[in-house]
């Protein structure tokens, strides 16, 4: 509408395996010193309609089958119609295909649609739930041997995990607080960062996609219904 303010956004990225996709929806990603949570995302959930035969869940780039009029459910491209007649290639009601809110067969698709994006999200808290401390069995060298690197002996003494999680709050989404107060310390240290010339920082390939999203707003997370 004119005038409003938009409050949401998304943000797909893509990422190159499961495992840091996983570790993006686990911990979130960093953009411009802000985190964002991060959750799974699939192009299923997106809403489309094929301009070609007017069915939906695919785009005209491709569909395979016959064409047929959005206006009258003839064989003929929509653009070259003369019929004065309406009908819904779809579900065939009174109505012309786009028209969503009196085709049953579009609801019927919307419905599964907002079904998979609810499975998305509970996926998506499945994989932050994930235990982390599982790790990867030891390498091992060529004549048999576990290559250990830094063993030591187990005491009684909690792990450093533990110290550092009962020490430091957990992080969440939004910048970090007392920022003005950091920048007035004139003790404050200054951290800068040296690029040599000719050379640019790479994006860190990531595998399937995910979905970001914020609420400008606020500062919190908010998905991105329409």
């Amino acid at each position: 509408e004119t005038g409003k303010v938009k409050t949401k956004g998304t943000l797909l990225v893509h990422c190159p395996t499961q495992e840091i996709q996983h570790r993006a929806v686990k911990s979130g990603i960093v953009i411009d010193a802000q985190l964002y949570e991060a959750r799974l995302f699939d192009s299923s959930v997106l809403l489309r309609q094929c301009y070609k035969c007017a069915q939906w869940g695919h785009t005209q780039s491709a569909c395979g089958k016959q064409a047929k009029c959005s206006k009258c459910a003839g064989n003929h491209d929509t653009r070259q119609c003369k019929e004065s007649r309406v009908e819904c290639a779809n579900c065939g009601g009174k109505h012309k295909a786009w028209q969503k809110q009196a085709c049953r067969v579009f609801q019927a698709y919307l419905n599964a649609t907002q079904e998979r994006r609810v499975l998305l999200r509970v996926e998506s808290d499945r994989v932050r739930a994930t235990d982390n401390s599982s790790s990867p069995s030891p390498p091992t060298s060529s004549d048999g041997f576990t290559i250990v690197a830094n063993k030591r002996r187990r005491g009684n003494s909690p792990s450093p995990a533990v110290h550092a999680g009962t020490a430091q709050a957990r992080r969440t989404v939004g910048r970090p607080t007392y920022l003005s107060q950091a920048a007035a310390d004139p003790s404050q240290a200054k951290i800068g960062m040296w690029v040599p010339s000719g050379t640019s920082a790479g994006n860190s390939a990531l595998g399937d996609d995910m979905e970001l999203s914020q609420d400008l707003g606020s500062q919190h997370i908010a998905s991105n219904e329409q």
